[in-house]
């Protein structure tokens, strides 16, 4: 604060959006994240179907078990 080059400093007011970007790691694990989606949603399918054993009424679903 005491020293340095200030000439690029910029006022923040309230409202304005501030956008940081995301590091090298973080896109690399949102590409990750992005490639493994549809394996992601047959697993937490397949898990809500075989280890959910109550559904929306509250009464047991003996569909599995």
């Amino acid at each position: 604060m005491l020293r340095g080059d200030s000439t690029y400093n910029v006022s923040i007011r309230e409202n304005d959006i501030i956008y940081v970007p995301p590091t090298m790691l973080a896109q690399f694990a949102y590409f990750l994240d992005d490639l493994l989606f549809p394996v992601k949603q047959v697993i937490r399918g397949l898990g809500g179907a075989f280890f959910n054993t109550r559904n929306t009424n509250g009464r047991r679903n003996n569909l599995f078990f």
